[in-house]
């Protein structure tokens, strides 16, 4: 009895978790998108206004296409995965394909020779009803099969912010499919909990950062400003 307790105070707190971060992320997408629109009334923390474009002039053109590229793969991959109904092989294909992300970005698409293309498998080997399923990258031989992640060539400069915003809607959409009535198990629940963390690494961190290194200068700058201004004031009087 004891056990069966525990068992329903913990999928409990489960559910509670996950509505919280489902909550929190839809927020930080929204705030997200909302800052890097430049919103005329918005201040970074309430404190600094930041024109996204600052962001750009001190970003080489070349990380700006990475990222730019990176981010495009990633949101044409999630989109189809919106239309899974189950809820476990929702967030285990979703475990997958961030597993196969992950190998894509720590190996450089110009770092890949022709003996380790990349080509996606025609068949899913993984059983998506196991709940011993640990997301894993296939290899035969030397060729790397991702079982949902699909490349294909960009053929031309992308537009960072329209990548940014698409990304951001395609996130939003994920994360509203995280139910927490039947997302509760264990399993699922650390799952959804490792795939925010991994899309945390590749996207919200990286928004936040530069949001924040931006609005760090631009305080520098104006603090230095008002400090030549009183030192200008007391020379007066």
């Amino acid at each position: 009895m004891d056990t069966i307790v525990k068992e329903m105070e913990d999928a409990a707190m489960r559910k509670k978790a996950l509505g919280l971060l489902v909550e929190k992320r839809s927020e930080l997408i929204d705030y997200l998108k909302r800052l890097y629109h430049g919103e005329k009334n918005l201040h970074y923390l309430n404190i600094v206004r930041i024109d996204p474009q600052l962001l750009l002039k001190d970003l080489e053109d070349a990380t700006i296409q990475k990222r730019a590229k990176n981010w495009f793969i990633l949101g044409y991959n999630l989109a189809p995965m919106i239309r899974i109904e189950n809820p476990s092989t929702f967030v285990r294909s979703l475990s997958q394909l961030i597993e196969e992300f992950d190998y894509l970005v720590d190996h450089d698409h110009s770092s890949i020779s022709n003996s380790t293309q990349m080509v996606p498998s025609q068949v899913s080997s993984i059983n998506l009803d196991n709940d011993d399923f640990k997301p894993k990258i296939h290899k035969v031989g030397s060729s790397v099969n991702f079982e949902f992640l699909r490349l294909f060539n960009i053929p031309c400069d992308l537009n960072y912010f329209q990548v940014m915003f698409a990304l951001c809607d395609v996130l939003k959409l994920i994360f509203a499919k995280f139910d927490p009535e039947s997302c509760s198990n264990k399993n699922i629940y650390d799952s959804i909990v490792k795939f925010d963390s991994r899309l945390k690494n590749h996207f919200y961190a990286i928004l936040e950062k530069e949001m924040h290194r931006i609005a760090k200068r631009k305080v520098a700058e104006q603090t230095s400003d008002m400090a030549t201004l009183f030192k200008t004031w007391n020379g007066v009087k």
